[in-house]
């Protein structure tokens, strides 16, 4: 339940930012302070979750995995999202590559005004669509680790070795039981 509160949090903090973040300093600062408390519940407690997850002998691993999807995820959300703010933004911004260029090359302030609302409006729809992103992912979280928690625990009794359980390897016998030469 921390996940989803912390997911909630984050993608709050976010609707913040984009809906009253032209409004001021107050508004983002605000929003900033939530999206930070929503991280600092949501990704301890998912770390920690799956690191349980994992036997102590295979923690590396699990740490390794933990760091790929983190990495993994913010690729993926700075790609999806920079897409549509492009996207908004570009039809305004006819051939520049930045938002500087594109208001040098606008030739009267009515294009000026355009080009930065525009910019505008790619910002506060990408904090949108992250703020959907953030939620869902925070909720889908919460499914997964909810059913992991009710699926038995693996047994402890250990595993059968190669050697058929003797305690080392032996060399493979042949049909009629004496050692094979190797």
């Amino acid at each position: 339940m921390t996940v989803l509160l912390g997911m909630g949090l984050l993608a709050t903090g976010l609707a913040v930012v984009a809906r009253w973040g032209s409004d001021g300093y107050g508004p983002v600062a605000a929003g900033l302070v939530v999206i930070g408390t929503g991280v600092a519940l949501a990704l301890p407690t998912m770390a920690n979750a799956l690191m349980s997850a994992v036997p102590r002998e295979r923690a590396g691993v699990g740490a390794g995995v933990n760091g790929t999807l983190a990495e993994f995820g913010n690729s993926l959300g700075v790609a999806v999202l920079s897409s549509r703010f492009t996207a908004l933004l570009l039809p305004a911004a006819v051939g520049a590559h930045s938002l500087p260029d594109a208001l040098a090359a606008a030739p009267g302030a009515a294009d000026r005004a355009a080009v930065a609302d525009a910019f505008a409006d790619g910002v506060r729809t990408g904090q949108y669509a992250g703020a959907a992103a953030v939620l869902a992912g925070g909720l889908l979280a919460c499914l997964l680790l909810r059913r992991a928690r009710r699926a038995p625990a693996p047994s402890a009794a250990p595993r059968p070795s190669r050697s058929g359980g003797r305690g080392r390897h032996r060399r493979p016998r042949t049909r009629r039981g004496r050692h094979r030469r190797r």
